[in-house]
Order: C-alpha cells, then structure tokens, then sequence
C-alpha cells in the first residue's frame, strides 16, 4: 500500500500537469486570435491581385484568363503542410494517412513543410523530395522556396488542415492551378471589371513579364493563405488536446487528493492505536 507522502507527490506533480496543460491551451488560444486576422487579410489580397489580373489581356480572345506557367514533369508535386510540433493531437497522423490513400507513391514527388510531417512520412517507408519549416506566423511568411522547388511539374496538389471550428478541424485538398480559379470565381463574375490590353498602355518591361509575375504572387498568396489555415487547425487541435489533457489531470488529481486524505486518515488512526497500545504497555 503506498505511503500518504508518495499519494501526495503523485497529486503534487498531477497539479504541475494541470497547470502546463493550461498554459498551453491559453498560448493556442492567443495564436488562433492572432491568426484568423491574418487569414483573412491574406484573402483579401489574393482578390485584389485577381482584380489586378483578370483585366490583363494578352490574347484578347480570351472572355475569362487562365494561369498560363505550368512544368514539365509529368509527376505530381503532393505539398503536406504539417505541424513542427508533437501536442496537437493526432491531426497530422490524418494528414499523412489520408494523403497516402489518395495519390501514388510512384507517380508523385512529396514536399513537406513541417518536420512532424516529413517524420510520419518516413515512417510509412517514403523520403521527402523535400522538407521546409514551418514558418513563423509573427513574421512575413516567405513560399518561394517552395514555389521554386515544385513550379518544374504540371501538377501541384496541396493537402493541408482546415480550421472549421475549435472542435472541428478537416483535412482538405487544394489544387494550386485550378485551385486559384475557384478563388477567384466572384471576380470574374463581376460585371464592373475593365479590360486592360497591350494596345491600349505601355507595360514595362512587357505584359506578359507583368502577367507571369502576377502569377507568381497569386501562387505565393494562396500557398501562404492555406499555410495560415493548417497552422489555425493544428492550433485548435493542440488546444483541444491541451483542453483533454488538462480535464483529465484535473479529475485524477481529485481522485489522487481523496486517496490521499484516506490514506493519511488511515494512517493517522494506525499511528494511534500503535501508540496507545504503547501507552498500556501492550506493546
């Protein structure tokens, strides 16, 4: 049976869980704050770049434009956007799971920006075509990296974490080209949108350098929007999961403290008899 002492170390260090589980839990609530504005601060400037882009002609038969940069390699580029970290829950296990129920191995390079990730990944026996941080969401987040690495294939296909909501947070699937397409339906929907073409401005150093390089930044836009996106879910996920772990040190140190004041009432009352029987000389 164990001492009263060793029952109350073990409520002691229950206590300290508790406590750090909290504070994590508050840390995540903070960065989700901080992040939902960034989020949607980034959408609104992809629609001020497709506003900028959906003007721009350079074929003038076109009625709607097209993302025109597409590679060569006929692989598809698969981007997992994971977590570096190991208390969000088991978000980026479903991340790679559903990933590789989808898509093909043989017929697929894979880039993963966080380290938990490329380590899941590893584990099911596949090496990442390449591997970046997660970028730090205080400061400006800088895909071209990224962007340079996987702008070689004809595909590029984006699993990353959805936030819904705090309790709910799915795995989505976003296709960089077509993808920035759907973005941009309410755009090129507009009714109030003037057409620019090269015979009517002079472009420096051509339009169609000012075309690509509208691309590029649409491409850089949404990858970092959906980077912000997976880094709010796996927030919320690591909150929930601070949240559990909490609740449950909480409900064991309630169980661990009543154990505690049993046994010591236990022990109080065996100390007791020992001495009186002391007393009588029973002893």
């Amino acid at each position: 049976m164990n001492k009263p002492s060793d029952i109350y170390q073990q409520y002691k260090d229950t206590v300290t869980i508790e406590e750090v589980s909290r504070v994590f839990e508050n840390i995540a609530s903070i960065e989700i704050r901080q992040i939902k504005d960034r989020v949607i601060a980034s959408r609104d400037f992809f629609h001020e770049l497709w506003s900028m882009y959906v003007q721009l002609r350079i074929d003038s038969g076109k009625s709607t434009p097209e993302i025109s940069r597409l590679g060569t390699n006929n692989k598809t580029a698969i981007v997992l956007i994971s977590s570096d970290e190991s208390l969000g829950g088991t978000i980026d296990e479903r991340l790679i799971d559903e990933t590789l129920s989808a898509t093909d191995p043989h017929k697929a390079d894979y880039f993963v920006i966080g380290v938990r990730g490329a380590r899941i990944l590893r584990s099911h026996g596949i090496e990442p075509a390449g591997i970046f941080p997660l970028p730090d969401i205080t400061k400006p987040v800088d895909v071209i990296p990224l962007i340079s690495r996987t702008q070689d294939y004809k595909t590029t296909v984006i699993y990353f974490e959805q936030f819904v909501s705090i309790e709910v947070q799915q795995i989505q699937v976003f296709e960089l080209v077509s993808g920035i397409q759907k973005l941009s339906d309410s755009e090129v929907n507009r009714n109030d949108t003037t057409l620019i073409f090269s015979s009517d401005y002079i472009f420096e150093p051509s339009l169609e350098s000012v075309v690509d390089y509208l691309e590029s930044m649409m491409r850089a836009t949404a990858l970092t929007e959906l980077i912000l996106e997976s880094r709010l879910a796996q927030l919320a996920s690591r909150f929930n999961a601070m949240n559990r772990a909490s609740n449950n040190a909480s409900e064991l140190g309630k169980d661990l403290f009543s154990a505690y004041r049993r046994r010591k009432r236990q022990q109080d009352y065996a100390d007791s008899r020992i001495f009186l029987q002391k007393k009588m000389g029973v002893l």
